[in-house]
């Protein structure tokens, strides 16, 4: 562009091509429902941003509770292998079962077994 077509332009052909006369590109209607729309995806934006931090340092928690909670898995399993291999093994365990005694295998119902018999004959 030519400087001496600049040097043309005065203020007032400046506000004619801005929108001083002519009328505005966005009608006033369109402008407060833009702003009203910028302002509530601005607030949602914000809000998504908010919910993700929250997110972020919830699944560090989480993420660093399970590492701790692994290590003390870990150091439990040596504590007991260490107090099982110093201690003396344990007894076999028999190879028999355990007899039961006589009266705690008998029927409890066995008096009706009998009225039923004496009843039909």
């Amino acid at each position: 562009m030519d400087s001496t077509n600049l040097d043309s332009l005065d203020q007032s052909s400046l506000q004619n091509i801005l929108g001083g006369s002519a009328p505005s590109l966005i009608p006033e209607s369109l402008v407060t429902t833009l702003t009203v729309g910028f302002i509530v995806l601005n607030v949602l934006g914000v809000l998504f941003f908010v919910f993700y931090v929250i997110n972020l340092i919830r699944k560090w928690r989480v993420d660093s509770a399970i590492l701790h909670i692994q290590k003390d898995v870990a150091e439990i399993k040596a504590s007991l292998s260490a107090s099982s291999a110093s201690s003396a093994p344990a007894p076999p365990p028999p190879s028999e079962p355990v007899a039961q005694p006589a009266e705690q295998n008998r029927v409890i119902a066995q008096s009706d077994a009998t009225d039923d018999s004496s009843s039909t004959a």
